[in-house]
């Protein structure tokens, strides 16, 4: 069920917890409470090679970590839209790979970067990509953090092929205002 304008409830046999889609580190908000009579609880094993996508080199855009993928199906295996941080901040960037295991970063990251224009949706930082594809076209929302107020808006970059996608005109497609709080 959602929740009004915060995000969606969860539940797990263990805790309950709110899916906060934009604006947390992780995403979740967590709640002591336990849950019972979960119809289905999903169970998963971790990867003996994890990382898949470990943080660059110490000097690089990614050097302190790599955070928030969004990962989707290509015609040639797939592409992952990720948030890296080098100390500062954070930025946007892509991965590819054939089987989801064995991931080449994309030409060019970070793809999504902050402007630095005092005043601008996005002048400190570029976070929390979430990608998908339809009828052709590729979508890439992502969060953009705006001034001292730690504020977040909403980007929207698309394009034809998964890892070469353009800042729509329009941007931000949502944009916070004063009464909120991020």
């Amino acid at each position: 069920t959602a929740t009004a304008e915060l995000g969606i409830e969860v539940a797990t046999a263990e805790t309950s917890f709110e899916l906060r889609p934009f604006g947390w580190t992780d995403g979740f908000i967590r709640d002591d409470t336990p849950v019972v009579d979960v119809p289905w609880t999903p169970e998963f094993s971790r990867y003996q090679a994890d990382p898949v996508l470990p943080p660059g080199p110490e000097w690089s855009w990614s050097g302190l970590g790599t955070i928030v993928p969004s990962v989707a199906q290509t015609d040639d295996g797939w592409v992952m839209w990720y948030a890296g941080t080098s100390a500062v901040d954070y930025v946007v960037g892509a991965a590819t790979s054939p089987d989801g295991v064995i991931w080449t970063e994309a030409p060019g990251n970070p793809l999504l970067n902050p402007d630095g224009i005092e005043g601008s949706w996005l002048r400190y930082s570029t976070n929390s990509p979430m990608v998908i594809e339809h009828d052709g076209t590729w979508y890439v929302y992502y969060t953009g953090r705006m001034e001292e107020t730690g504020n977040l808006n909403i980007g929207l970059a698309t394009g034809s092929d998964p890892t070469h996608v353009r800042d729509v005109p329009e941007n931000p497609v949502f944009t916070w205002t004063q009464e909120e709080e991020s």
